[in-house]
């Protein structure tokens, strides 16, 4: 896989790419991608029903591009011609590994503890110095 050459940033975009996303001005946004875009052509369009892609790479020759996307397929495309020569997973899957396991089902839930089941805590009468009740008044009906 070849790299790109380097080539510094402008200032000018360098001071906008510091900036978050959200607040660049719609002039920013403009310079970007004029900068982004600037010596870029499309070469071919290359649609598959219900797949979006994510990545994508070029052969050294430059004749066949790798795409990657949402279906977790790899498809090599000849690049003169837009069609797909082949493609495969990308990570090699075992078909019975596919089959819908039951859950297990959720561990217990501990028990809860009735009142005057745990051990009240033993407080001095003269170490307290307030004592607030929430709410400060009730009714019963």
């Amino acid at each position: 896989m070849r790299s790109p050459p380097k080539r510094r940033l402008p200032e000018d975009i360098k001071k906008i790419v510091e900036k978050e996303a959200a607040g660049h001005s719609a002039e920013e946004r403009k310079r970007l991608e004029d900068y982004l875009t600037a010596d870029t052509s499309q070469l071919k369009e290359l649609t598959v029903a219900g797949d979006r892609f994510f990545t994508v790479d070029w052969n050294p020759e430059g004749t066949q591009v790798a795409v990657a996307g949402s279906q977790g397929l790899v498809r090599i495309i000849d690049a003169a011609e837009g069609r797909e020569l082949r493609s495969f997973a990308v990570a090699p899957v075992d078909p019975k590994s596919l089959v819908r396991a039951r859950p297990a089902p959720p561990a217990p839930l501990p028990p809860v503890a009735r009142p005057g089941e745990l051990p009240e805590p033993v407080i001095d009468p003269a170490t307290v110095e307030s004592l607030a009740v929430e709410p400060s008044s009730f009714s019963l009906n």
